[in-house]
């Protein structure tokens, strides 16, 4: 239930994008602004995305393990699937166009882990990330996002799910745990401001 309220804000950014006059600022003033959004002026401006059509994130040849699924889901929509090992799956939903989001929501089934130790759970992310099998074009966007995700939990002061975390150029992360189906959900919000 939580994905597929993801997976609609993700498809409305389009329409917040072309409401806002190509700038959102968070996602909430995303689901506000593209509740009213026309379909035939969305799919307009889909041709004057500063961003393009979503890329995969993960490479899809040359790996042990089953190689990912990457479907476009409209103009600026997409989802990309990867079984990560036999307790893992991750599933990235990407979203936008002059503000994109790419939600990375890892499910590990059996993990009994508290989910209140936020800084253990950065750490499991960053280890997740850094082990994916990552595109070449998109191995600094990884890097760059493992490296945040690894300094939060290093800091010393408790991190407080859905907080925005800084990334250079216009960038944020949002870290969210939750136990679920006999397992731990990891959402990480890749959103950008372009």
């Amino acid at each position: 239930m939580r994905m597929l309220a993801i997976l609609v804000v993700i498809s409305n950014i389009a329409g917040a994008c072309s409401a806002a006059g190509g700038r959102v600022d968070t996602l909430a003033s995303a689901r506000v602004d593209s509740v009213g959004a026309d379909t035939a002026a969305v799919a307009a401006s889909t041709d004057d995305c500063v961003r393009g059509e979503p890329e995969p994130v993960l490479a899809g040849a040359g790996s042990a393990r089953p190689a990912p699924r990457f479907e476009r889901t409209g103009k600026l929509s997409a989802v990309e699937d990867l079984e990560v090992d036999d307790t893992t799956s991750l599933r990235i939903a990407h979203g936008g166009c002059a503000h994109y989001v790419e939600s990375y929501t890892f499910s590990i089934r059996g993990a009994t882990r508290d989910t209140t130790d936020a800084d253990y759970w950065l750490e499991r992310a960053a280890a997740l990330l850094t082990a994916l099998p990552v595109d070449e074009r998109r191995r600094s966007q990884i890097a760059a996002l493992t490296k945040t995700l690894t300094a939060e939990a290093a800091k010393g002061v408790p991190y407080v799910y859905g907080d925005p975390i800084s990334i250079p150029e216009l960038t944020t992360v949002t870290f969210v745990v939750t136990r679920k189906d006999a397992g731990v959900t990891i959402e990480l919000v890749y959103d950008v401001a372009l």
